[in-house]
């Protein structure tokens, strides 16, 4: 409530303060704060709040900031990519819904979609899981079959690499994921 607030009073002299409010609302978010006085011990290993996350708002705002003429949506829905076959679900579950996290649009055609994943994917290796979390927002596209995963990396030899999707029988290509690096030294300057 009190953040919140705080965005609301925020004006052009004040404007500076909204990425130190970002950054608060993070660190909350990750349930690494707590603002009240708690006689159990939390033990927090790893970082004091969620990087994937953080990495994903620093990225989104880097988007919008440098790619004039286009609009990065955040946490684009791809709405009727799975549905339950009506006669076939009985508990009546509402159909899982993909979340890229940004899809670049330009006169409301999507373009691209991306995801950012903290972790360095130039040092170790792609998990089978991002590939098919990608693979699917590859399948996603249509004729522009391919998706983006975007990762932090300190190497600068870093550079783009490409997983073909093919089809098992008949060999042809299905897709393409893209593994892009995004050279932290570089976007600090």
């Amino acid at each position: 409530e009190t953040l919140a607030q705080a965005h609301r009073m925020t004006s052009r002299l004040t404007a500076a303060y909204r990425p130190v409010l970002v950054l608060i609302e993070l660190l909350i978010a990750a349930q690494g704060l707590s603002w009240q006085r708690e006689e159990t011990t939390v033990r927090l290993s790893g970082f004091l709040f969620d990087m994937n996350r953080f990495f994903q708002a620093l990225l989104g705002r880097f988007l919008s900031e440098h790619l004039p003429g286009y609009e990065v949506q955040s946490e684009h829905q791809l709405h009727g990519m799975f549905a339950y076959h009506p006669q076939h679900n009985p508990r009546h579950r509402q159909s899982p819904t993909p979340r890229p996290d940004f899809a670049i649009r330009e006169n409301g055609r999507t373009l691209t979609l991306l995801d950012a994943k903290y972790r360095d994917l130039w040092e170790t290796t792609l998990p089978r899981e991002m590939l098919y979390q990608l693979a699917l927002y590859a399948f996603s596209q249509g004729d522009d079959d391919q998706a983006v995963i975007l990762y932090p990396t300190l190497s600068p030899e870093a550079r783009e690499a490409w997983v073909e999707i093919q089809h098992p029988l008949t060999t042809g290509r299905l897709g393409r994921v893209i593994l892009r690096p995004v050279d932290m030294l570089y976007l600090d300057k």
